[in-house]
């Protein structure tokens, strides 16, 4: 949502699902879109990217989606209005969430416009930071300079049979890509069909008695080969490479 009077100019909502999504996209991943307070047991991995609404419901539905076995990630400054835009009490994120990510936010730190802030694993950063307490989470990641200068700037948490992770500051793309990739890795979450290039699409559609066929649509003005040739159903022909621009669709094995 979009809020007039935040912090920061760079707290805006679509650009940061555009960003989350962007980086599932160039995993190879197709995403649902799906509420807080939905039941996610079926998905292995939930990005948070902007949560700074957030119902109780919500707050209580994403610490026991961790709790059941979960991997979650929730990115700075969530849960820290409910559902009326009234301020929490006690602490941010929400209670329940903070639980599920074993951190307490004690102060809101937005950076200067260009400002770049290093992080002890080599990535940068801008637009954000957090001073934070950890409360049960392993720091993976600290600021390197200026008064939060070995403070955690990412965290982990295991917490019931899940996992839940905390970024308090804004990655740049390389870094955010290397990120989400390594909860994808520790998740065991692959893409549909390995080995395709970035800018390729791939979609997996399941019949009800077992049969899948893999749709692909190449998104790139170059053609792109397979990793292993297939026999195309809409052209009834062997296929080696997507043309640019072009579809196909193959029976999954």
């Amino acid at each position: 949502m979009k809020v007039d009077g935040l912090p920061s100019s760079e707290l805006d909502y679509l650009p940061a699902l555009r960003r989350a999504h962007r980086a599932l996209w160039d995993a190879g991943l197709t995403v649902d879109f799906a509420h807080p307070e939905h039941d996610l047991s079926r998905y292995r991995v939930v990005l948070a990217p902007a949560l700074f609404l957030l119902t109780d419901a919500g707050a209580e539905n994403l610490r026991r989606y961790v709790a059941d076995g979960g991997t979650l990630l929730v990115q700075h400054f969530s849960g820290i209005v409910d559902e009326r835009l009234h301020a929490r009490l006690g602490g941010y994120p929400a209670a329940p969430l903070r639980e599920a990510l074993g951190i307490r936010v004690e102060e809101h730190r937005p950076l200067r416009q260009d400002e770049e802030v290093a992080l002890s694993d080599g990535s940068t950063a801008g637009s954000w930071s957090e001073s934070l307490r950890t409360e049960g989470a392993e720091p993976l990641a600290a600021y390197t300079h200026g008064m939060l200068a070995g403070s955690p700037a990412l965290t982990r948490h295991d917490f019931g049979a899940g996992h839940g992770w905390y970024l308090s500051t804004r990655l740049d793309d390389a870094g955010y890509a290397a990120l989400v990739g390594r909860l994808l890795a520790q998740a065991g979450v692959v893409p549909e069909l390995p080995g395709l290039s970035a800018g390729v699409e791939a979609v997996t559609r399941h019949a009800p008695d077992g049969r899948g066929w893999h749709v692909l649509l190449n998104h790139l003005d170059e053609a792109v080969p397979l990793p292993q040739p297939g026999h195309d159903l809409l052209t009834g022909g062997p296929l080696h490479q997507l043309p640019p621009g072009g579809c196909a669709v193959l029976r999954a094995h």
